[in-house]
């Protein structure tokens, strides 16, 4: 008698399709496990960027309008309306932030040949008239 039920046509079809729906539901979960897990470090390393804990970091004042013309870009502090325009290092500086100093000063060994010593106390001194401008902050 069990022979009879197993051999079933009906049976084995319903058997088989019963196994492709659990496969495709299965398939399916795995996916949306896949795609969730995704998402989720996709969130998590955008939160970690945006809490990093370094109060050296320096940042641009969300507020600037920025004029970009090649060579040089042409800063407006919205608060003054005053206009401020960088040369070649300082658009190369003005790019790598949010940054620290040290990185800053970096970015002009990389661009310019100039000892890192120099490099460090330009960027410093660029920081301060940015910072006393409104146009930076940390």
């Amino acid at each position: 008698m069990e022979d009879s039920v197993m051999n079933d046509p009906k049976n084995t079809s319903q058997s088989s399709a019963t196994q492709e729906n659990t496969t495709q539901e299965n398939t399916a979960q795995e996916n949306t496990a896949r795609e969730n897990t995704a998402q989720s470090n996709v969130t998590e390393t955008v939160m970690l960027d945006n809490k990093r804990p370094d109060s050296n970091r320096y940042v641009m004042n969300s507020k600037v309008v920025i004029t970009d013309l090649g060579d040089e870009l042409v800063l407006m502090e919205p608060t003054s309306g005053k206009m401020f325009s960088l040369n070649s290092s300082g658009r190369i500086l003005w790019q790598r932030l949010p940054a620290t100093a040290s990185e800053l000063a970096a970015a002009l060994c990389e661009a310019f040949e100039v000892s890192r010593e120099d490099a460090l106390e330009d960027s410093q001194a660029w920081l301060s008239a940015l910072i006393s401008s409104g146009l930076v902050h940390k």
